[in-house]
């Protein structure tokens, strides 16, 4: 078994860690030693964040006894214009949809609510409008960046 020596830093503050490589073998559980070494504090190493990716194609979801989403139903454009797209900020599931094609809305109105890490969040209308489109219904899970509403600002 290998013993191997890593830095760790914690706060500001440098630690010096010994890890045991295992590999296949099971060995009992025993406590680790962590052994605190003030030497210089240097900064943490920068942080580097993800990148975003694009989203991707859904995953296909296999044939349930699930009742198939409503047909979208679109409400009629006035003078050709382009509405404002609604995307879900996050993966979740949809708890309820407050709105229907045709509808008029309000900024500040709430559009539907979102289920997504056990908090419920409420998608808001950016702007006076009528709601074109809907493409999502109540119980739906989405991913990432789905379309859920489109709403035709007024």
């Amino acid at each position: 078994m290998m013993m191997k020596s890593y830095r760790v830093y914690v706060n500001g503050k440098a630690y010096e860690v010994q890890v045991e490589e295992l590999g296949a073998a099971v060995a009992p559980q025993m406590p680790v030693a962590v052994t605190a070494s003030l030497q210089e504090a240097r900064p943490a190493p920068a942080r580097i964040e993800p990148q975003p990716t694009p989203p991707s194609a859904p995953p296909q979801e296999p044939q349930s006894s699930k009742p198939a989403a409503p047909a979208t139903v679109k409400a009629p454009s006035p003078k050709g214009q382009k509405g404002k797209e609604y995307h879900a900020p996050m993966s979740g599931l949809i708890i309820d949809v407050f709105v229907k094609p045709g509808q008029s809305v309000k900024t500040g109105d709430a559009l539907l609510r979102i289920e997504a890490m056990k908090m419920e969040n409420d998608i808001i209308c950016e702007s006076n409008g009528v709601v074109e489109e809907v493409f999502i219904h109540k119980g739906e899970n989405v991913e990432t960046g789905k379309n859920m509403v489109t709403v035709i600002p007024s």
